[in-house]
């Protein structure tokens, strides 16, 4: 009986975790709201009244909210120097940044109470929801007819409308949002790595269960479908894993996920109908066959022309070009981020990101799984940011990495 409760009162966190890292546009929704905005809606809520109740207010990480200040100030002083031709992506986003570091802590405390280790698994179990959806789809066409109707057609268009459906572009509109890239990728690694550190609380050194195994195939097989960056966060979940395992379990768990995901990247392809199967494999393997001449590689590459002249101190605040594109034709996420609010704003950007992981987990001799997991997702955002604004297009990710920074500072409160 007592499962059987828990499993009504946990199933909508992990709708509402999941509903806010995807953002999707449903046509039922009215005035055409992403999710992800009524699940932020919801979490301020559920975090104001925690905090009358409780009649005080805490603040998980002071100098993320002091940096985080300071970064939507900027992106203010961007916007209202460039009025005339300004967007408000920056000004928006930030202050979601904002928000997010005000308010997730009390949500957390609101929503997940004392067991701080079940938002770990509540994340990790979004991975999972998503991660199924895209294999689903990716596999089951008829999925595809069934769910993709159900986005608004502002978002089906966008992403081809129902011929895309008959085209490659099917091989990218899959999972919940409709369109998985590399941003999905990135989050469904972030994921797997909260998923990781809950079973690390819960079991001290990791003893993969075999529901654990199927978890994490599936959340780092969803996230490869989506995009091949994703192995550089694979890899550093790897190091992870590494960490806290003795060799022998390691070479073995690392062995049977490598034949597994071969056997099942196999199967999908052996599913898939003639004319994209082809097409799949190749993209798939492309980065081990050409290396740094693979195509979306080399497109990337070739955007690295710009340097620190063609850069003001607040920027220009433009996040789109004049044709809803990229602006200054580059989506390299470092030049991105330098065109909306200038190098300063970077900086401010940066050392908000440096806050909220705290130096003193980044940048220490000593050695744990908090300080680990830290750099680890440290170093992927970083690189990934000179592929894309990786955590401005998934601005939704910084929840993850809150969450992360709230349980590894609490860890003495709730340890199994």
């Amino acid at each position: 009986m007592k499962a059987s409760y828990d499993s009504k009162i946990y199933f909508p966190k992990v709708l509402l975790i999941l509903f806010f890292l995807y953002n999707v546009n449903y046509k039922f929704i009215p005035g055409d709201i992403p999710t992800s905005y009524l699940s932020l809606g919801f979490i301020v809520v559920a975090s104001v009244y925690w905090i009358l109740r409780k009649k005080r207010f805490p603040v998980a990480n002071g100098w993320a909210l002091v940096s985080a200040l300071l970064l939507f100030f900027c992106s203010m002083i961007s916007y209202f120097d460039n009025i005339e031709h300004a967007d408000l992506y920056m000004i928006r986003t930030t202050f979601i940044y904002l928000i997010m570091v005000l308010f997730v802590s009390p949500f957390i405390a609101c929503i997940f109470k004392n067991d701080r280790k079940e938002v770990l698994k509540t994340v990790g179990y979004a991975g999972l929801v998503n991660g199924i959806l895209i294999l689903g789809m990716l596999i089951f066409k008829p999925l595809q007819y069934i769910y993709l109707p159900l986005l608004s057609e502002k978002t089906f268009l966008l992403i081809g409308g129902n011929d895309a459906i008959e085209s490659l572009m099917s091989l990218r509109m899959i999972g919940i949002t409709g369109f998985s890239a590399y941003t999905t990728g990135f989050v469904q690694v972030l994921c797997a790595i909260c998923y990781i550190y809950y079973m690390i609380l819960r079991d001290g050194r990791i003893r993969l269960k075999l529901s654990d195994y199927i978890l994490l195939i599936i959340i780092f097989l969803s996230a490869l479908v989506s995009a091949r960056s994703s192995l550089i966060g694979i890899f550093l979940s790897i190091i992870i894993l590494m960490f806290n395992m003795n060799s022998l379990r390691f070479i073995k768990t690392l062995s049977l996920s490598i034949i597994s995901v071969i056997f099942l990247f196999s199967i999908i392809t052996m599913l898939l109908p003639d004319n994209l199967s082809d097409f799949f494999m190749n993209w798939a393997t492309e980065f081990f066959v050409s290396g740094t001449k693979t195509g979306s590689l080399q497109t990337n590459i070739d955007m690295y022309i710009y340097g620190l002249n063609d850069f003001s101190a607040f920027g220009q605040s433009r996040w789109y070009g004049d044709n809803n594109d990229y602006f200054m034709n580059t989506d390299v996420g470092w030049y991105r981020l330098a065109f909306s609010i200038g190098f300063l704003g970077v900086i401010f950007w940066y050392i908000t990101l440096m806050n909220i992981f705290r130096f003193n987990r980044l940048f220490t001799s000593r050695i744990s799984i908090e300080n680990i997991i830290s750099i680890c997702i440290f170093i992927y955002i970083t690189i990934m940011m000179f592929k894309g604004a990786i955590i401005f297009d998934s601005f939704q990710s910084v929840l993850i990495l809150l969450v992360l920074d709230i349980v590894f500072y609490n860890r003495n409160k709730y340890e199994a």
